[in-house]
């Protein structure tokens, strides 16, 4: 593991090198994860705008690693504590929409969200007893709607 942390680590720091965004990297491993947190002065850049920036450096390094490994290994970024933030927005936007679907007992679509962040609000309503959740459309036109459960 260590070897894989230490290669991690360099990619980071060679690939933000080349952007010429100062840095410090940090690589930590959990249940298979490696998560890359990033320090920065310069943190909007990377993150972007809605995390587009923030997704693609995670891509990126994702694909440069497994090159460097001969093998896939599953990536998590993180700068400024941007995904965390964005977690607990998406839980109570899920909260505030789950309410009124309940009050009004008509779907609600949510506006758009990436892949992670529609699995962040399906995963916390999936046990709700009055709600559920469902992805429809295709590509940049999936969205994600919260729905009266049927009884």
């Amino acid at each position: 593991m260590s070897d894989t942390i230490s290669i991690i680590e360099t990619v980071a720091g060679d690939l933000l090198g080349k952007i010429e965004i100062p840095n410090q990297v940090n690589v930590t491993e959990a249940d298979g994860v490696f998560l890359v947190n990033i320090e920065t002065e310069e943190s909007g850049i990377l993150i972007g705008h809605h995390g587009k920036n923030l997704e693609s450096l995670q891509i990126m390094l994702g694909l440069i690693t497994a090159k460097k490994l001969d093998n896939w290994v599953r990536i998590l970024v993180e700068v400024g504590d941007y995904r965390k933030r964005r977690e607990e927005q998406l839980l109570q936007m899920a909260k505030n929409i789950t309410s009124q679907v309940i009050e009004s007992g008509q779907a609600v679509e949510m506006p758009y969200l990436s892949p992670n962040e529609r699995r962040v609000v399906h995963m916390s309503l999936s046990d709700h007893p009055q709600v559920t959740t469902e992805s429809v459309g295709v590509g940049r036109d999936r969205t994600l709607i919260v729905k009266p459960r049927a009884n």
